[in-house]
């Protein structure tokens, strides 16, 4: 048996071993939940919706020339979600595995934007300016809460 979806107008059809049955929420949202392929979820929606909830704190770190830590490690291992904005009229560069940052690693123009995908780095994460401007570095680090 398969499930029939449609994803960009485009018919799919997805074996039903891969999601366990489906739900409703009190609002009436379909809830969709992975499963391990015999029909049992991974996880219960619960689960994944509580471990989806974080507080979001916003720090600001001004730029300089030397490199310096935008963020300390995550403790407990509770940070999911991690972006970094950059203000300063200088590239940022950002070291994301917590080392001295240097022109080699991922860099920000004014304006540019790093958000972390599925993999949040847990550790430090460092960052240098190409020059020292009125601008800062804003984090943004979601914990859950």
């Amino acid at each position: 048996m398969t499930v029939q979806a449609q994803y960009n107008s485009t018919p799919i059809e997805v074996p039903d071993k891969q999601f366990a049955p489906l739900q409703s929420d009190q609002a009436g949202r379909l809830l969709v939940t992975p499963s391990t392929g015999d029909g049992s979820p991974l996880f219960t929606n619960a689960e994944y919706l509580a471990g989806r909830r974080s507080s979001i704190t916003r720090t600001t770190v001004n730029s300089g020339t030397s490199s310096v830590t935008l963020i300390s490690s995550g403790v407990g291992g509770s940070r999911n979600s991690l972006a970094i904005a950059n203000s300063d009229p200088n590239r940022l560069h950002v070291n994301l595995a917590g080392t001295t940052a240097t022109s080699d690693d991922t860099s920000l123009d004014q304006r540019g934007y790093w958000e972390a995908g599925l993999t949040v780095p847990m550790n430090a994460v460092t960052g240098i300016w190409e020059g020292d401007g009125p601008g800062v570095a804003v984090i943004y680090e979601g914990a859950l809460g």
